[in-house]
């Protein structure tokens, strides 16, 4: 059964909600609070930490980095202090490459990740580890403060645990450096929060407004498996036919939706954990149709999207505890996760309304949602 839905049937929160243009740098709203947090890096004597909320494809990777650099090249004769280092963490390589890739960096960056000429470091949770890891061993030495911009992941990952764990770790050495953090996510993560607090005490909010259109995605509520595969490949099919260089997204852990399709050349690339540093390679290549596990936590801009399909439902690897085993089961989304596989297609196009969306999901299923939580993650 296909039904359409206004968005406030899937989001309550959203009912009645009016949103102007899109901007894609969403944050300036809240540049006064972001200004006083980057220049305290200069005088701060003890670790301090930021939490900046600010929902997707409004600008934290691209706009703000770049403000944050320029900010860090204001002549600051006569001014108390000196300026950090600069370190911007992503969650792994896959969402690096996709940052440089699409521009967003664009001469802030060497192939070694280093910025031209100056103090800025571009680097992944696992990197930065064996920095930490480096310096303990005496092999590299800190400098005396650094301003570190966290991309805080939605679903924990064992090198986002680790990566956090010596962080912190480092916070609370007396020999270690001074840290101005600025956390950023499109959700709150209360476990991030909290851990931070036991280290440094109150964590600054910085809520950025989310002014991103109201999407309102169409529902396919079929309980037949085989029902819903058929209606998913003539989707497929109907928007290649419509048009052959169309971008299609399909989050999805059964890939056989693109099976006989007649109008799919070349092949989907389908990406998972194992394989996600494919995805910024299929677009480097122009290519526009993609397979995603619902459950990888990387989204990118696909040129001309035209139609993305998300299952709410997904098959995942969980661990029972009654028989300590991990089981593949059938896991509902969250909503944050939701919000994650939409903003698709607020990356893709300013016009993210002409982007035909599909929600999979049962009505029970759909009574399942947990509403505004952090996910369970493979850590």
């Amino acid at each position: 059964m296909t039904s359409r839905s206004d968005i406030s049937m899937w989001h309550p929160r959203s009912k009645g909600r009016k949103h102007p243009t899109p901007l894609k740098s969403a944050w300036i709203s809240q540049a006064r609070e972001i200004d006083d947090f980057v220049y305290s890096s200069r005088t701060n004597t003890e670790s301090t930490v930021a939490y900046l909320t600010s929902a997707h494809g409004s600008g934290k990777s691209v706009t703000l980095i770049r403000y944050i650099v320029n900010t860090m090249h204001i002549p600051m004769e006569g001014k108390r202090g000196t300026w950090p280092r600069l370190v911007y963490i992503l969650p792994r390589e896959a969402e690096m490459t996709i940052e440089i890739d699409k521009g967003a960096l664009h001469g802030f960056v060497t192939n070694n990740y280093t910025y031209i000429g100056d103090n800025f470091i571009l680097d992944t949770y696992e990197g930065f580890t064996n920095q930490i890891e480096q310096a303990s061993k005496g092999n590299s030495a800190w400098p005396e403060k650094i301003l570190l911009v966290v991309d805080v992941e939605l679903r924990a990952s064992v090198a986002g645990e680790i990566f956090f764990g010596k962080l912190l770790e480092l916070i609370m050495k007396e020999d270690g450096p001074v840290f101005s953090i600025l956390l950023m996510s499109p959700h709150r993560s209360t476990r991030t929060v909290s851990a931070f607090e036991t280290v440094v005490g109150e964590v600054q909010d910085i809520e950025v407004s989310d002014i991103n259109p109201v999407l309102a995605p169409n529902l396919l509520q079929d309980e037949d498996k085989d029902l819903l595969g058929e209606h998913l490949r003539y989707l497929i099919d109907h928007t290649l036919k419509q048009d052959e260089d169309a971008g299609v997204v399909v989050a999805t852990t059964d890939t056989s939706c693109f099976e006989g399709t007649k109008n799919l050349k070349p092949p989907a690339i389908c990406i998972n954990e194992s394989n996600v540093t494919e995805l910024a390679k299929g677009i480097r290549k122009g290519h526009r149709v993609f397979g995603m596990n619902p459950e990888v936590d990387v989204t990118a801009c696909v040129d001309n999207l035209r139609l993305l399909i998300f299952d709410c439902a997904p098959m995942s690897i969980l661990y029972d505890s009654k028989s300590d085993h991990l089981v593949k089961r059938k896991r509902i989304l969250s909503e944050n996760e939701v919000d994650l596989l939409a903003s698709w297609a607020l990356k893709s196009t300013t016009k993210p309304e002409e982007v035909r969306i599909y929600i999979c999901i049962t009505p029970n299923d759909m009574d399942s949602v947990q509403w505004n939580n952090d996910p369970a993650g493979p850590a």
